[in-house]
């Protein structure tokens, strides 16, 4: 993969320098320093009238500098994350996923994604050109080649010109309009939006068999079955318990925000599917996955969930067992030392969620409501906005993860009364909200800290100046000193990733 990212990046660049020597670039008004180019999009925007809240903007990005210090250097004891039944990392997050780039970071979506970053680059340039009173000349967006910034040239005073108040008022005026905008997006997200929400039912589909009556049936994961028959589901046992009875079945699913039925034959292959296996335990390391399934455990045959459950409550911790195994139609023998419990019980522990497959796949309970209830009110609680800034990627550490509505939570939910029409639609509105938000407030947050050359940087330094100017030191103390604080703060983010 990144061999193909570097030839196509050298690609680009090639392409850019040929556009530019050619003065393609310049007919355009398009400015390029090296595999770098500055597209406008919005040209001649007038000048705004003059602007009544710099000292506020000034005060609000110094609190929005100091909370995220605080969050970072000391976000584990001032701003817990909300509590969880359990609270450990489920899965190594690879080194990709540290930027916030869609594409890159498998928990953002692609387009959503893009929206929302591009809308917070645009919004973070036009509070600088709104806080400047100049005619802005233009604004656009910085490709290398994907998205990576914007950028607005306005009619200005130089910066020598400008007081220290003014240069301070122009340069917290881009963070100041990502919070406003994320404030408004969470506020339309979280209210209205969230609360114009109802559940279409209560039992999903989280694995298909390969091979099985259900994949040839068109049952995909992340369906939500609604009815078996007749009969209105309000829990998977009511699913199993229905389908043990009889040999065919009709089923009524929400897929993709539509009701579709589904027809397929009941029965199942020897032994009991393993549905999921959970790290730290043995069954993860024994190298046992979902799909495979189990036919015996020592000299016993296993066909049922009961048979298997029967088993394990007579075994201990720290038990050597051998588990027979078939895998696409292989038979092999696993041995195994079963490991404590999570929980305060005597008997051995394999690490895994297991089914009798009787339909071909595997369900489970889904409760729409709860996990509403649950997003909504965890930003409130304490330690809420650091839950927030991770929400994407929450599912890590066992809280409700929301990275849109997709997969199953595009099944789960609907708009609700006169709001149906909309359909998915609607769900999509309630995305591009998030994503804007989301990427509002990240890169307000990351442009406020006390960095050389970032927002937080500059702001600093003009503070430092003051004080330097004020007190009879000298102005070059105040760079160095937020060099250091450079240092500092980029050593310490690098210490928390590695």
């Amino acid at each position: 993969m990144w061999i193909e990212l570097i030839v196509a990046f050298i690609v680009w660049t090639l392409i850019v320098i040929v556009l530019k020597k050619r003065g393609i670039l310049g007919r355009f008004g398009v400015r390029s320093y090296g595999p770098v180019i500055l597209c406008p999009i919005f040209r001649n925007i007038p000048a705004p009238k003059k602007v009544r809240f710099g000292r506020l903007s000034i005060i609000f990005f110094a609190l929005t500098m100091a909370f995220y210090l605080l969050l970072i250097f000391g976000g584990s004891y001032i701003f817990p994350l909300p509590s969880a039944p359990f609270h450990h990392v489920t899965k190594i997050t690879p080194v990709r996923d540290l930027f916030l780039i869609p594409s890159l970071n498998e928990f953002i979506p692609l387009w959503f994604g893009w929206i929302g970053l591009l809308v917070a680059f645009f919004v973070h340039e036009f509070g600088h050109a709104f806080a400047s009173e100049g005619k802005t000349k233009a604004l656009g967006i910085v490709l290398a080649p994907v998205p990576v910034g914007a950028f607005v040239d306005v009619d200005e005073e130089t910066d020598e010109d400008r007081s220290r108040f003014n240069r301070a008022k122009l340069i917290s005026a881009g963070v100041v309009a990502n919070l406003l905008v994320a404030f408004l997006t969470f506020f339309i997200f979280f209210g209205p939006v969230l609360g114009g929400l109802e559940v279409t039912g209560k039992v999903g589909v989280d694995y298909v068999v390969p091979g099985s009556q259900a994949e040839k049936a068109g049952i995909v994961n992340g369906m939500i079955v609604t009815r078996i028959d007749d009969m209105t589901l309000d829990n998977s046992s009511q699913l199993l318990g229905y389908a043990k009875n009889v040999s065919n079945i009709n089923l009524t699913v929400v897929n993709d925000g539509k009701i579709e039925n589904k027809r397929l034959t009941t029965g199942k292959e020897k032994g009991i599917l393993i549905v999921d296996t959970i790290p730290p335990y043995p069954a993860r390391y024994a190298g046992l996955k979902r799909g495979m399934r189990i036919t015996r455990i020592e000299n016993n045959s296993v066909d049922t969930l009961s048979q298997f459950m029967d088993y394990m409550d007579t075994t201990h911790p720290g038990q050597m067992i051998s588990i027979g195994i078939r895998n696409n139609g292989t038979d092999s023998n696993i041995t195994l030392v079963l490991a404590n419990p999570p929980e305060n019980m005597s008997k051995g522990w394999l690490g895994i969620v297991v089914s009798e497959d009787i339909l071909g796949f595997s369900a489970l309970e889904v409760d729409g409501n709860n996990f509403l209830d649950t997003f909504r009110n965890i930003v409130f609680k304490p330690g809420g906005i650091k839950y927030l800034l991770i929400a994407p990627m929450a599912g890590l550490i066992d809280l409700p993860g929301f990275s849109g509505f997709n997969g199953i939570l595009k099944n789960l939910f609907q708009p609700a009364g006169i709001l149906n029409f909309a359909g998915g639609w609607y769900l999509s509105l309630a995305d591009i909200l998030f994503w804007i938000g989301w990427m509002n407030i990240q890169l307000a947050l990351f442009n406020s800290l006390p960095i050389y050359k970032l927002d937080g940087g500059l702001f600093l330094k003009e503070a430092l100046d003051y004080f330097c100017g004020k007190w009879g030191l000298d102005k070059n103390i105040s760079l160095t000193i937020v060099k250091f604080i450079t240092i500092v703060v980029i050593g310490y983010l690098v210490y928390m990733i590695i």
